[in-house]
């Protein structure tokens, strides 16, 4: 059974944030961007560990899929996917991510 995947509104901003200052020199970069991201993020709503698990993070709920250049950090759940964050892979991942994982 698939479960639902759903955003969090830092991971939303993080998202839209990332889009915007790509769309400043390259309009059709942020939409395969932003494409692939959703792309990558629907498809674990059917496999939800097929992300990776995170050094940084030893609970194994918490999860990435690297796309391109950026890191999409989620939580699996009993009955969803959550999204955390969308950071830069050269961000300090527990800098970006402070505060986001509180439930």
């Amino acid at each position: 059974m698939a479960l639902s995947v759903t955003w969090t509104a830092g991971a939303i901003e993080d998202l839209k944030e990332i889009l915007e200052y790509i769309s400043l020199d390259a309009p059709a970069a942020a939409l395969k961007v932003g494409e692939r991201i959703a792309e990558r993020t629907m498809r674990l709503a059917r496999y939800p560990r097929s992300g990776h698990r995170i050094e940084e993070f030893p609970d194994d709920a918490i999860r990435e899929v690297v796309v391109y250049s950026y890191r999409v950090i989620c939580r699996i759940l009993p009955s969803e996917v959550e999204i955390l964050s969308v950071i830069h892979g050269g961000r300090d991942l527990q800098k970006a991510m402070q505060g986001r994982l509180r439930r």
